[in-house]
């Protein structure tokens, strides 16, 4: 018995879209958790004020990410494989495509803060906070369309790999912040 369930398996797992999917599903998985624990540690080590306002401006990153991307993550997936000699132009077309769009959307979200939530304004009157928010929201941009490629290249055995190495980063940076920088948006600054 155990040896046709071993079969089985390595049957199943040989199949390239069903391993590349099982790849894709624990890479969500573990940053699922991972964000989890984030949030948890975070109550923990900041008042609820900063957790909600820092939470609030990350959901902010999360839109801009979601409004810059265009939809060009999803076709590096289907127009990548096919794209031969043309593949480094579309990816560098890509990114910066995604880089302006994000700095265009950020630039715009900065400028209207007054607008959508006036509890955010400390983003754009602290120096700190504005460069960090504008480069978070540019690399939470790119993110996808980066982790899409090797999708497109069936190759997603990484995405687990790297969402492990991000989501570690995020909460040593947390806590590394709530030492060196126990404000409102440390958190922030952690992610």
């Amino acid at each position: 018995m155990q040896n046709q369930l071993k079969i089985a398996r390595n049957q199943l797992f040989s199949h390239s879209v069903i391993k590349n999917a099982s790849f894709v599903i624990i890479g969500t998985i573990i940053n699922g958790l991972v964000n989890f624990v984030f949030l948890i540690v975070a109550a923990k080590l900041y008042t609820p004020q900063a957790v909600g306002l820092s939470s609030a401006a990350i959901s902010s990153i999360g839109l801009i990410s979601l409004i810059a991307d265009l939809g060009l993550s999803i076709a590096i997936i289907r127009f990548l494989p096919d794209s031969g000699k043309e593949s480094n132009r579309l990816l560098n077309f890509s990114i910066t495509f995604v880089l302006g769009a994000s700095a265009l959307t950020t630039l715009i979200f900065i400028v209207g803060l007054n607008i959508w939530s006036s509890s955010l304004l400390p983003i754009r009157q602290n120096a700190l906070l504005l460069v960090a928010f504008i480069v978070f929201a540019l690399t939470s941009s790119l993110l996808p369309l980066l982790l899409n490629v090797f999708i497109a290249k069936r190759n997603t055995r990484y995405i687990p790999i790297i969402n492990i190495v991000v989501s570690v980063l995020k909460i040593v940076f947390i806590v590394l912040m709530s030492f060196l920088l126990n404000s409102t948006f440390g958190i922030l600054l952690g992610v």
